[in-house]
């Protein structure tokens, strides 16, 4: 019994500097993948970047294309009531405008009579 527990206390260690040896190996190969490599993966990182930035950009586009696309129609539809109700309008003032032009006009006779009378 004492025999397997020492056998595999040493297996153990054995693996365990290998697992170091490995690990420490790795460490080495990343370091160096990181000089020879560490640009690519900055420019990746960068162009990663870029890209999500334009295709936020051309998200907002289309959603602000889509919103006038919508409000273009909405517009289309309701400038024909808008002249109506304007049409109306320039009517009902120029109604007025008569209406307001004729009273000056008899005021003007009116003024007009009365300086003859006076004058007469």
């Amino acid at each position: 019994n004492d025999d397997m527990m020492n056998s595999l206390k040493l297996e153990y260690v054995r693996l365990r500097q290998a697992i170091d040896k490995i690990a420490a190996k790795a460490e080495k190969l990343e370091a160096r993948l990181g000089l020879t490599q560490g640009g690519y993966m900055k420019r990746a990182d960068i162009m990663t970047s870029s890209i999500i930035s334009a295709h936020d950009i051309v998200d907002t586009a289309a959603i602000e294309h889509s919103c006038f696309k919508r409000l273009e129609e909405i517009e289309v539809l309701a400038i024909p009531k808008r002249i109506s109700v304007a049409k109306e309008a320039l009517e009902k003032e120029q109604v007025i405008e008569t209406m307001l032009q004729q009273v000056y006009a008899d005021l003007l006779d009116e003024t007009r009579l009365m300086k003859e009378k006076s004058n007469g």
